[in-house]
């Protein structure tokens, strides 16, 4: 990743992180709010999607081997990067947010709906 890249994902990441401390100063994250619907806290996730599908593509060799199957960079989605990095990363054991809005497919995250 380039100078440039690099530092325009780090002030998107930044913005993102803003974004949410802000709309978790209205609506905490308690059981109270998990029903909490809201277009601005979709976006958040969106954009998120969006920063976590590009920095681990580039993490990515341009040939990865996932079970059997030999998947080209450029065809990996979410499922893939889970089976590459969710071990190294300790994903199993972080605590995750269910969020319902709609069942449309997200652009971003190919397999999750929004």
């Amino acid at each position: 990743m380039d100078e440039y890249l690099t530092s325009s994902v780090i002030h998107w990441y930044e913005d993102l992180e803003d974004r949410l401390l802000e709309f978790l100063r209205f609506f905490p994250f308690v059981d109270p709010n998990t029903g909490v619907s809201s277009p601005r806290l979709a976006g958040i996730i969106t954009e998120t999607c969006n920063i976590l599908d590009s920095l681990l593509r580039e993490a990515s060799e341009p040939l990865s081997t996932i079970g059997s199957k030999r998947i080209k960079r450029d065809e990996l989605d979410i499922t893939h990067f889970a089976a590459l990095y969710a071990k190294n990363l300790h994903l199993p054991s972080t605590k995750q947010a269910s969020v319902n809005e709609s069942n449309v497919e997200s652009p971003s995250c190919p397999g999750r709906t929004r």
